[in-house]
Parts: C-alpha cells; structure tokens; sequence
C-alpha cells in the first residue's frame, strides 16, 4: 500500500523555512563580504537619521523671494511717506505691508500699487508729535486666502487721519518679509495722508 501523501499545508511551512533560511544566509553573506553595504536604508527611522530629516525640511523651505526698497536703511521719512521698491508678481500671492514702531504694534495694508516688478504705497509714519520716531517697515506676500481675510479687517477711525487697524505680529506670510528701518523727520507739523 503506497504511503499517504504529505498534506499541502505541510510543504508550504517547509518551503518557506527554506527560503527564509536562504535569504538569511544570502544578506549574511553579503553583509560579510560588503560592510559598506546599506540593505535597510530605505526603510531606517527618521529619528534615527537626522539627516535625513533636515534635507527633506531643506528641499520644502522656498528660495528667498527678493523683495527691495528704494531708500536706504536708517532714511529719514515725512509723517506722509512715500515707499517703493521692486518685488516680483507671483501667482496666488499678494504683496502687503506693516509699518510699526519698533517694539510697537503693526499697522498693516495692501500695498497700492504692484505692477511690472515694482510696488509702491503711501502711508502715515507715527503720530503728528512723532518727530525723531524710530519705526520698522516691512513688506511681505501672502496667499490669497490671507489677503481675503485681511482685506475683510476693518479699523478704527482718526480724527486728523484714515482709519487703521494694527497687530501684534506680522501677519501669517510666505517667505521672509523685507525689513528698512527709518526715521521720521523733524517737522512737528508734518500732516498724516489723506485717505492712506
């Protein structure tokens, strides 16, 4: 009487220790024979691999947007100022601007005009008894869901000036915002701008 054959089930588990027993000896093997060899690279914890980490936050961080003023650094400016200078027209992002008081809150608005790389907007710098007033001016994109929202603030109004509103911070932004640091001149009758 021939014997009974070997149940399936059973082959299966003996051909499977059989590869793993190969595959076991053949990374051994190769671990010997080539020690610089990396097998679990692609597969290494990212806390374990720094590196790792820090290139991929490298390659998600956008190259600086270059963003320029036309005055120079430390420029005395009126209570009315004029600030210009060249920014680039990006799809999906809005240029906007905050003066502040240095240590002081930020008065933040779309610029007025941006077109053909180049912007510009007129603002009041500090109040009329300002003179000699050290403040902060920066300008910065945004996306367009920000833009919406900070287009939708309104401020508080002045008697002798437009309305504002201010902030503690800059507002969310996209890249770095350009910073000029200036002055506001010595004329204690310098007026606010008109509707700016």
């Amino acid at each position: 009487m021939p014997p009974a054959p070997r149940p399936r089930r059973h082959l299966l588990r003996w051909s499977s220790a059989m590869f793993l027993s190969v595959l076991g000896i053949a990374v051994a093997v190769l671990t010997w024979q080539f020690p610089d060899l990396r097998l679990w690279e692609g597969v290494q914890d990212t806390e374990e691999s720094p590196g790792v980490a820090e290139a991929t936050a490298a390659a998600e961080t956008p190259d600086p947007i270059p963003v320029t003023f036309d005055l120079a650094d430390g420029a005395a400016v009126p209570r009315c100022a004029v600030f210009s200078g060249t920014a680039p027209q990006l799809d999906g992002r809005t240029l906007w601007f905050a003066n502040a008081e240095v240590g002081g809150a930020f008065y933040v608005k779309e610029v007025d005009r941006h077109a053909d790389g180049e912007w510009e907007i007129r603002t009041t710098v500090g109040a009329d008894d300002s003179a000699g007033l050290q403040a902060a001016i920066y300008v910065f994109y945004v996306d367009e869901a920000t833009s919406a929202f900070l287009q939708g603030l309104h401020g508080v109004a002045l008697d002798d000036g437009p309305g504002y509103w201010y902030a503690d911070a800059l507002p969310p932004h996209l890249g770095e915002a350009a910073e000029l640091a200036v002055e506001r001149d010595g004329d204690p009758d310098s007026p606010a701008c008109e509707g700016a």
